[in-house]
């Protein structure tokens, strides 16, 4: 009787595992299951620090602001950071600039860095002088501003400068140079809509 059981045990698990897919089956082959394409883009610099990845391409979130705070002549929103992160910053040796300018670098060669701007559209012409980027938006009676790290308009036309108020010093490793930015209005009564600008930005290292 004993082996009997066993037997019968043993054929019911042999028929069990007939019927089942096999654990080990051999992998399908030559058939298309999808794919893609993977593109890699990036830009090999002079400069002694890197621009890490995005922060050449930055969209900067101005948020959803009432127009109420925009109803009068030069109102403003609340300022949001623009930071650029340079990191791995080397510098050579040295305490003038590489054009031999005199330009005292504590941290070695061209370890100050300030911005400029181009490919921009003014709001008007003294917007230029004092940073205001034209609205490519739908909302009316505002438009976008540019601000130094203190709070004081950037002027879309300046000119980089080694011992202006904006020059950043660098350290070795990582450094952040944070600009500011913001709506205004400068004729009051903004209306509803959406709100953009552009601009470029061009590093000058001294």
């Amino acid at each position: 009787m004993m082996f009997r059981k066993t037997l019968i045990a043993t054929t019911a698990v042999a028929a069990i595992m007939s019927t089942a897919p096999s654990a080990f089956a051999a992998p399908v082959v030559n058939k298309d299951f999808g794919g893609g394409t993977i593109n890699f883009h990036g830009t090999v610099t002079e400069a002694p620090c890197s621009i890490v990845p995005g922060d050449d391409k930055l969209d900067i979130d101005l948020g959803q602001v009432s127009e109420k705070i925009l109803a009068t002549t030069s109102s403003t929103s609340t300022p949001v950071d623009v930071v650029i992160h340079l990191n791995s910053c080397q510098f050579e040796a040295g305490t003038t600039s590489s054009g031999g300018t005199g330009t005292t670098n504590p941290n070695g060669l061209l370890s100050k860095v300030d911005v400029e701007f181009a490919n921009y559209t003014a709001a008007s012409t003294d917007g230029e002088s004092k940073g205001i980027l034209n609205n490519d938006g739908t909302a009316t009676g505002v438009n976008v501003q540019l601000l130094d790290a203190t709070g004081q308009p950037m002027a879309l036309n300046r000119v980089a400068s080694a011992t202006g108020t904006t020059v950043h010093q660098l350290s070795g490793a990582n450094n952040e140079m944070t600009f500011r930015a913001r709506m205004i209005s400068t004729t009051g009564s903004a209306t509803a809509g959406s709100v953009s600008a552009h601009v470029d930005y061009k590093l000058k290292y001294f």
